[in-house]
């Protein structure tokens, strides 16, 4: 009897020495799994590590290319045959193709850097097609197609295609330029970030800048960039979108290309090019850019991030096209309105995709407008 007792009693201390065992080994596994893949764990810490090796080697690369960029003092030819057919691209002087994997590809998005670090992106256009591929094409607000009738933009022509709008001489001859140019060298550059801000107040193209925003459409905040009329809400002396984006190759000796502000037509080239189709990104950009993402309340939660700061806001290459701030352009609505396009960071992505337009007084101003700029040979 009493060995039986006693087998009772082993079994007992048995079952409870391995109920603690288990204890004791759940509680090294948490305290395990925690070290290795808490906020300040291993793993963390390790991809952290990773993270900060190829920061440091592509900011090594971008330096390289912009040693590079300082000594091509004329045009040169790159060739892109990564996809089996071989596809000549022209580098404007003071600039050279990036040397970080992934950036020196035309289907990827083919980006070069200037001497100073600014950067922008190749957007290719067919000569076959050149009629077909290079217009404006109607943007989306929440899923629907808006109506292009009363928008228009000065066009190869030189002329607004919008009639009650009258461009000045400087905007004809740009536009007739640049038509001219995008059909020849099949293609024209875009920022690769919108415009920024350095700590001395000069326009930028750089990655972590502060947004070029409160910024007005034009100078004199009126339609006609170079009328001597100024409006009463301006104080006619801070430069608008449109002067600060052309004169942005002069300030940084561009010898071979033009700048200027985006054109609705640049604009709609570029979404084309990321999506034929037009009915994908273009239409719905949710977690494409920096977005009010609540679709619910539509609460203004969201605040102004500095330029490209976060990879999942990169399409092709380009950031920022969808969210942050919505971007002065050269189109026109209506008699007295120029236009924005876009989304920014009180808006959601569905409401207010990359290829939805607004118009605005252009002697406004607002803290979620900003601008783009582009280039041409």
């Amino acid at each position: 009897m009493k060995t039986k007792e006693a087998k009772t009693r082993n079994r007992g201390v048995t079952l409870i020495a391995l109920v603690v065992t288990i204890i004791v080994l759940l509680i090294l596994a948490g305290v395990t799994i925690a070290t290795l893949t808490g906020e300040n764990g291993i793993l963390t810490r390790a991809q952290e590590a990773k993270n900060q090796t190829e920061n440091a080697e592509e900011n090594e690369l971008r330096k390289l290319t912009q040693a590079e960029a300082a000594t091509h003092l004329e045009n040169y030819e790159y060739t892109d045959n990564s996809t089996g057919e071989e596809k000549i691209v022209t580098i404007p002087a003071g600039f050279a193709v990036s040397q970080v994997e992934g950036e020196n590809t035309i289907k990827g998005g083919l980006v070069i850097i200037d001497s100073k670090g600014n950067e922008f992106v190749w957007i290719p256009v067919s000569r076959k097609n050149f009629d077909m591929d290079f217009v404006r094409r109607a943007g989306y607000r929440e899923g629907v197609l808006q109506d292009l009738s009363n928008y228009g933009e000065a066009i190869a022509t030189g002329i607004n295609t919008n009639p009650e709008v009258t461009e000045s001489k400087i905007t004809q001859s740009e536009a007739t330029e640049m038509y001219q140019s995008v059909y020849n060298n099949e293609g024209f550059y875009i920022g690769r970030y919108e415009a920024g801000k350095d700590s001395n107040g000069n326009v930028v193209i750089q990655k972590g800048s502060d947004v070029y925003n409160n910024v007005r459409w034009s100078r004199n905040g009126q339609m006609d960039e170079t009328s001597e009329e100024i409006a009463n809400e301006v104080d006619g002396k801070s430069d608008g979108a449109i002067e600060l984006a052309r004169r942005f190759d002069t300030e940084n000796e561009y010898t071979t290309a033009t700048s200027t502000l985006c054109y609705g037509v640049q604009w709609d080239a570029t979404l084309a090019w990321i999506d034929s189709d037009y009915t994908g990104f273009p239409k719905d950009s949710r977690g494409k850019g920096n977005y009010n993402e609540d679709e619910n309340t539509g609460l203004w939660k969201g605040s102004i991030a500095l330029t490209g700061i976060s990879e999942d806001y990169k399409v092709n290459n380009i950031y920022d096209l969808a969210g942050n701030v919505r971007e002065w352009t050269m189109e026109s609505y209506g008699k007295i309105y120029r236009v924005a396009r876009g989304g920014n960071y009180t808006a959601t992505g569905y409401v207010s995709p990359t290829s939805r337009r607004d118009y605005t007084l252009p002697y406004y101003n607002f803290d979620y407008i900003g601008f783009r700029i582009t280039l041409y040979l």
